[in-house]
């Protein structure tokens, strides 16, 4: 909606239409800002897990389910903090998938034994 009223307002000027035009644009415009802003305070305050994103509330969901193991957990962080370092990882099949797969789980079982 926020488009398409900027898009007017843009045609309003760009057309010499008349002044109450350009400010009936403009008073939409300021309008449909202050709701989007409203909504998003009110959703912060009363539902924040609203405001996050699907990947976000599906995890927390597996997570608050049992689905998720803390070795799973774990993996995701390892994989998650590798690609933030710039690691790239292509796999090609099934049998490297399962390589990488190993490979995780092993380092994982690793950083156990010298925690544990």
């Amino acid at each position: 909606m926020l488009v398409i009223l900027v898009i007017g307002l843009g045609s309003a000027l760009g057309f010499h239409a008349p002044v109450w035009l350009v400010i009936l644009f403009a008073g939409l415009i300021g309008g449909t800002v202050v709701f989007i802003l409203a909504a998003f305070w009110y959703f912060m305050i009363r539902e924040p897990s609203l405001l996050r994103s699907e990947d976000y509330s599906l995890a927390k969901h597996a997570m608050d389910k049992g689905l998720f193991t803390e070795q799973i957990a774990k993996q995701i962080l390892n994989r998650e903090e590798n690609m933030r370092s710039g690691e790239k990882i292509q796999i090609r099949n099934v049998q490297e998938l399962k390589r990488h797969y190993s490979q995780d789980e092993a380092q994982l079982e690793d950083e156990e034994h010298s925690n544990g």
